[in-house]
């Protein structure tokens, strides 16, 4: 351990909480805008090995928040999960980092990702997070999902920091879940043009991403690492769900209550099986 360059963190949580968070193995689900203020963060607190997956190319509207980027990655058409991965080792050339220019939802995925310690999630779409809930539950994986948002033209924004961790909470019993969205997720083209004639809202609309802006991405980032950061060196608890609101600035611990009979909490927590989440692939 480089105890000089970590003395300050030395100072907050030991030489043992240090060692816990170089240990430990991390996943990054989505190096987008969250994704990459993410990795940066973890990575100047002192994680060391990474597995990052993302299927998207740079693209010159990820510029204003994508960190680490620049003009020269949209021209050769390099992928996210390359660019967060140079971004990781400026910080740190002895990290390693194993990256997956692929959909998550994806056999090689589900091998690699299972020798994990914790897992971050970083898209922008529920029917990935229902599979990743569903995955780090069979595994009995701690999971974090990150979200932020902008609504109503800017009326309303922030963002989340959910933490499942054994079996006590979910995004589906905590209702963070849209259940029109995963259905739309997980549908065929064909079945979205019809769902598009029968509302009359096109595809593109639905599909589209929203607004996104550096600073919101990287409020929510930071809840997300400090909460890992509690966890992993024994400082406190981490907390089932934060909610951040901009409009207001004030961050809340959510009081809800989880269903006692998850399906994802109780009925496959830990099951190691697997085979099952085939049933997602297309």
């Amino acid at each position: 351990m480089e105890e000089k360059r970590y003395s300050r963190h030395l100072a907050f949580f030991g030489v043992e909480g240090q060692k816990a968070i170089q240990n430990a193995k991390v996943a990054i689900i989505g190096c987008g805008g969250l994704g990459s203020h993410l990795a940066q963060q973890l990575a100047y607190l002192g994680v060391r090995r990474f597995i990052l997956v993302d299927a998207d190319h740079v693209e010159e509207s990820n510029l204003n928040r994508l960190i680490g980027a620049i003009s020269e990655d949209v021209e050769k058409n390099r992928f996210k999960s390359d660019i967060i991965s140079r971004l990781i080792k400026m910080i740190s050339s002895e990290s390693s980092v194993i990256t997956l220019s692929h959909s998550v939802i994806h056999e090689s995925a589900i091998q690699l990702l299972q020798d994990s310690d914790i897992l971050f999630g970083c898209v922008d779409n529920d029917s990935v997070r229902l599979f990743l809930t569903h995955y780090t539950s069979i595994l009995g994986t701690p999971y974090i999902d990150l979200s932020s948002e902008i609504l109503d033209g800017g009326e309303e924004f922030g963002g989340r920091v959910m933490f499942s961790l054994n079996g006590e909470s979910c995004l589906m019993c905590m209702g963070e879940l849209d259940q029109n969205e995963i259905r739309r997720g997980f549908s065929t083209d064909t079945e979205k043009n019809i769902d598009d004639r029968m509302y009359g809202v096109s595809q593109e609309l639905l599909d589209g991403s929203g607004p996104s802006v550096v600073s919101i991405n990287g409020a929510v980032a930071s809840l997300a690492v400090t909460e890992f950061m509690v966890w992993r060196t024994g400082i406190r608890v981490p907390k089932k769900l934060l909610k951040y609101y901009g409009r207001k600035a004030e961050i809340r611990q959510s009081r809800d209550t989880p269903l006692k009979d998850c399906y994802y909490c109780k009925g496959i927590y830990k099951l190691k099986d697997v085979g099952q989440l085939r049933n997602y692939y297309h």
